[in-house]
Formats: C-alpha cells, sequence, structure tokens
C-alpha cells in the first residue's frame, strides 16, 4: 500500500490483498488520492468520506482495474473509488466478499 500523505500517487500494475485500511477522509486500498492503472485490491478499507477499495479519490484513469475488497463508509464510497475525475474505467471489475 501506498500512503499519500501530501501529494499524488500513480500506482500501475500493483495488487494489494489481505490488508485493512482505516481512515477519516479519502482512504483507498491503495491510495487516499491518485492514479491507479491495471490494479488488483482484496482487502477491508473502512472510513468516512471518500472510500473506495482502490482509492478515495480517483484522478487520472483510463485503465482496468478490479476489486475485491471490502468497502464501508458513510459518504462517497465506491467499490473501486469513493470519489473520481478525469477518469475513465472501460473494464471495472468489482466482486462483493
Amino acid at each position: 500500500m501506498v500512503e499519500s500523505i501530501s501529494g499524488y500517487s500513480n500506482l500501475t500494475n500493483c495488487t494489494v490483498s489481505n490488508i485493512f485500511v482505516t481512515g477519516n477522509q479519502t482512504v483507498g486500498g491503495m491510495v487516499g488520492y491518485g492514479s491507479v492503472n491495471e490494479c488488483k485490491a482484496d482487502s477491508i478499507v473502512v472510513g468516512n468520506d471518500d472510500v473506495g477499495g482502490l482509492a478515495g479519490f480517483l484522478w487520472n484513469t483510463n485503465s482496468e482495474n478490479a476489486n475485491f475488497a471490502s468497502v464501508t463508509g458513510q459518504r462517497y464510497v465506491g467499490g473501486i473509488a469513493g470519489e473520481c475525475s478525469n477518469t475513465h474505467l472501460p473494464r471495472a471489475i468489482i466482486l462483493e466478499q
């Protein structure tokens, strides 16, 4: 997992599994804020706002991604991303656990 404290993260061809991620805002199984391309996550992600299986806030992504994570949150919650901008996911896979 990559944590972006004060900036943008860009991941390509990554896999994470069997992790537990918790936070308040912009919480993701791989990144809080950034671009995730051709990646897979199998984890548990818990937060309040902008919570996603791969990214809390997904930006500038145009690829295939897969999420097998359990995602829980209050506002802006999604299997791939809690919120996104400038993003096109032609073949995103989300499987519920």
